[in-house]
């Protein structure tokens, strides 16, 4: 395995994971299923590029997983953020958030495929661990929230709803 880099941050720059070269940025879009689930030899005729081109913004095919993680989770949780960051109540911007977040992902192919990798990869990939772990974070916070505003039973744990949210939204 390998590959992580020193990226601690939601880019793609550093390490292993970093998608820039002389080139410019790898259009990671044109990577557009779940590449690593693939034979190298698919991957590289779907992103039209030679193995060394591909190996030189990547040196492994997890650390190019990890790029399209990060590339997508970042799109997704702006989407989200910029629709729970309102002054709604929080239960709404939840319930408004991941309906974006949806949606965004049914046309956004790099996220979809980012959350599919997340999903593949969460229990020993780094980077998809802490980003998963991120949005339970984020949705624990919110969830508490719409109990302090009394749109959710007291009653509830939210770091188990915030887990239930994200599992189903992810």
């Amino acid at each position: 395995s390998g590959g992580h880099g020193g990226s601690s941050s939601g880019s793609s720059g550093g390490g292993g994971g970093d998608s820039s070269g002389p080139g410019g940025k790898v259009k990671l879009a044109s990577l557009r299923t779940v590449p690593t689930l693939q034979p190298t030899g698919d991957i590289i005729d779907r992103a039209e590029m030679t193995k060394g081109a591909l190996y030189y913004h990547f040196e492994s095919k997890e650390s190019l997983a990890t790029a399209i993680i990060e590339d997508g989770s970042a799109r997704l949780a702006e989407a989200f953020r910029s629709i729970t960051s309102s002054s709604a109540p929080a239960l709404e911007s939840i319930i408004h958030g991941v309906f974006v977040v949806a949606d965004l992902m049914s046309v956004d192919q790099v996220a979809r495929s980012g959350m599919q990798l997340l999903r593949a990869f969460g229990d020993f990939n780094k980077v998809a661990a802490r980003t998963y772990g991120g949005w339970v974070t984020e949705m624990t916070e919110r969830t508490q929230q719409a109990i302090d505003e009394g749109d959710v039973r007291d009653d509830l744990d939210p770091r188990t709803v915030g887990e239930t949210i994200v599992s189903s939204m992810l």
